[in-house]
């Protein structure tokens, strides 16, 4: 008993009522009651637990979908990182988390928010209560590429859809992103988003007495030396941002178009930044009209400020709207973009520095990520395959351990890991014999990392077409280089090509003579000695008054008499004769006459075809020769209307050319040609609808896609 009682005193005496200290925090300093979590989970979201003894956690409702970094501890400081996964139902679900020290247990409750349908699904992150609201656009990206404006404007976000966008949940934002895979610099039918702001005069008054625009970007490739947007609304005015070309150094760049007359006149916000491949930059751009200054701020801090009093001036007609992934231009788009947009917002007022700083304090991401570096991307992204076919993408960014699979949008649960086959240039991936209809968005994975590529709704079907047979147009012939538009020369270099045809325009002079030029009216700038043609109309000449007026490669004005010469020694190539709308009925209808007579005379009918604008000229034709190939360019009638009217084929701009009328106009047998398709993606977009003819400025890019195949049962 005397060894018994010396042991237990020489034990430290236990703590007589010490008070037990136990807290969990989360990362705002709080302690929370509750975590609240979007159907796609949480990346991460950490708990600091302090103590005075030791402690657990366990998972007690949810231990399917919660988990814990760390169940247990010791006294003092410890970080535990709670993991949501992703919630697959449509139903809201709650799980607990407890923790325990001695006698004192805190509980924290986490709820998720039930999945929306797949395709649908859109996350609005929460933002801060003290950072400003975007009022005029806050576009959010949703998973099946469409978007949405979530500022009090409700602004309609039109998607262009195209092979080169597509949307991905980003695991640092917490939100939809679209990454671009345009060629850098490049013009575009589709894969960009359009805002337009022509007819909301409330839209366009906000602007008007000073802005704020908003962006986060990654850029995949380094510029190129020419101008690239993100998110911008400049063409001959507006407002937006850029990446300078090589003359103003390439670096972001806010751009508003501020005077105090009506002439355009840029402000030039340069940051001195250019941006590095990979890297997430957050960039605001504030017109404070009151002030009379333009600034641009990167990564929450201004960067460059400039003066720019006056007023705003609007872009041109039918360019009165926001473009994410370039810049408009008519009908398309053009600086085309290849990288990462996760937001763009527009905001009132001129926001101040402080301002600036909480937004960039929400999205600071420090990260440099990887990138796939892929470029000049095609691959059949609508149609049919077939059970074990194998489905070929091409790019100049592929290697040899790259990898592909599908993930569907509308089935949360399926998605496909395929067997890949490297080759140059190109990556082969085999359906699998499961293979379901559906849309699906391309991974590509190599290593740890997944870049999604594109959307590709694939149907399935026991025939596919293994090999794509549209025709090129070269627009305005082929014109590398130092060679004119509308050249001999042009001709000449879209015949070496082997280009289906070779478009060219129009006018017929006051002595029914043919020549070849684009503009209504000479531009006088060829040739010092062309400049008192300057601003006059080509067909208010007599032939032998113009025949010497010079192209900028020496060439005589051509006439189409010299074209159907030089057509002859190449007869597999089309002519496609573009008779210009003129100046009136009657010059229209001696056009029109003029040149069926000497094409006839000639003895080439079969080897020209004929587009015009004008409707009555279309009509004219078909009146002297029904069995001339006449293709209506405006793009106002549907096909039925076009083909009834004795017309066999619709050429309209890649904006106005449906898949409908399409459909239309195939099942009707007619000619469908787009123009003018510039971009790789788009070209592959436009031979996977199946158009016959896609007209290019681009020829050579686009004779190289033709024959590849898309689809190959081997």
């Amino acid at each position: 008993m005397a060894v018994v009682a010396m042991l237990a005193s020489c034990k430290e005496p236990a703590p007589v009522n010490e008070e037990i200290t136990f807290s969990v925090y989360g990362p705002d300093g709080e302690i929370p009651k509750a975590i609240d979590a979007t159907a796609r989970g949480l990346a991460k979201f950490n708990l600091k637990v302090i103590s005075s003894a030791n402690w657990t956690a366990a998972v007690k409702e949810g231990e399917d979908w919660i988990t814990l970094s760390q169940t247990s501890g010791v006294k003092g400081a410890a970080q535990v990182n709670v993991a949501v996964a992703e919630n697959p139902d449509e139903v809201v679900r709650t799980g607990r988390i407890e923790f325990i020290c001695s006698n004192k247990t805190v509980n924290i409750t986490v709820n998720q928010e039930k999945a929306s349908p797949k395709n649908e699904e859109v996350i609005v992150p929460p933002v801060s209560p003290t950072a400003p609201v975007a009022d005029l656009l806050d576009v959010v990206f949703k998973n099946d590429g469409t978007a949405i404006d979530n500022s009090v404007s409700q602004m309609q976000v039109d998607y262009v859809s195209g092979s080169a966008a597509v949307s991905y949940f980003h695991d640092t934002y917490q939100r939809y992103a679209t990454h671009f895979n345009h060629k850098l610099a490049s013009e575009m039918s589709g894969g960009y988003y359009k805002v337009d702001y022509t007819s909301d005069t409330n839209f366009r008054n906000a602007l008007a007495d000073g802005h704020t625009l908003e962006v986060v970007f990654r850029m995949d490739q380094a510029p190129n030396g020419s101008e690239i947007k993100p998110f911008s609304s400049m063409q001959s005015g507006g407002t937006g941002f850029l990446i300078t070309n090589s003359s103003k150094g390439m670096d972001i760049t806010f751009l508003p178009n501020v005077n105090t007359t009506s002439s355009s006149s840029w402000k030039w916000a340069q940051s001195g930044v250019v941006p590095e491949v990979g890297r997430y930059y957050h960039v605001v751009g504030v017109w404070n009209k009151q002030n009379g200054t333009a600034s641009i701020f990167v990564d929450g801090v201004k960067k460059g400020e400039v003066a720019a009093a006056g007023n705003l001036i609007f872009p041109t007609t039918g360019n009165t709207w926001f473009c994410i992934g370039g810049d408009p231009s008519g009908s398309g788009a053009h600086a085309g973009f290849n990288g990462d947009v996760v937001l763009a917002r527009i905001y009132d007022d001129p926001l101040t520095a402080s301002q600036v700083s909480d937004l960039y304090s929400i999205v600071k991401n420090d990260v440099k990520t990887e990138v796939a570096a892929v470029s000049d991307l095609s691959y059949l992204a609508e149609g049919a395959v077939a059970k074990g076919c194998w489905y070929y993408l091409y790019s100049n960014g592929f290697k040899n351990c790259d990898s592909l699979s599908l993930e569907s949008l509308s089935r949360s649960n399926v998605s496909y890991e395929c067997e890949t086959v490297f080759e140059s240039g190109l990556l082969k991936l085999h359906v699998p014999d499961n293979f379901i209809a559906d849309k699906y968005r391309i991974i590509l994975k190599r290593g740890q990392n997944k870049f999604p590529l594109g959307y590709a709704n694939l149907k399935l079907s026991d025939t596919i077409q293994t090999v794509n047979k549209t025709g090129i147009v070269a627009h305005r012939g082929y014109h590398p280089g130092s060679v004119p538009e509308n050249s001999l020369a042009s001709l000449i270099e879209a015949q070496k090509l082997g280009v289906y045809g070779s478009e060219f325009d129009v006018y017929v002079t006051l002595d029914d003579v043919v020549v070849l030029y684009h503009n209504a009216t000479f531009s006088g700038t060829e040739k010092t000695e062309n400049a008192a043609f300057g601003g006059k109309r080509v067909d208010s000449f007599t032939y032998d008054q113009i025949k010497n007026y010079k192209l900028a490669n020496g060439e005589n004005i051509p006439t189409l008499n010299d074209y159907l010469l030089q057509a002859q020694k190449y007869p597999n190539t089309k002519l496609i004769l573009e008779i210009k709308t003129h100046q009136n009925a009657e010059k229209n209808m001696r056009a029109a006459e003029a040149c069926f007579n000497l094409v006839k005379n000639m003895n080439m009918q079969h080897q020209v075809e004929y587009i015009a604008f004008s409707y009555d000229i279309c009509k004219k034709l078909v009146q002297l020769d029904p069995n001339a190939m006449v293709q209506y360019l405006s793009g106002d009638k549907a096909p039925a209307k076009v083909l009834a009217d004795g017309i066999r084929g619709i050429d309209y701009t890649s904006s106005k050319l449906t898949d409908a009328w399409i459909k239309e106009a195939n099942d009707l047998g007619m000619t469908v040609n787009v123009w003018t398709v510039n971009s790789q993606s788009s070209m592959v977009d436009f031979m996977n609808k199946g158009v016959d003819l896609i007209t290019t400025d681009e020829s050579e890019v686009a004779m190289k896609l033709v024959g590849k195949p898309f689809i190959s049962d081997k």
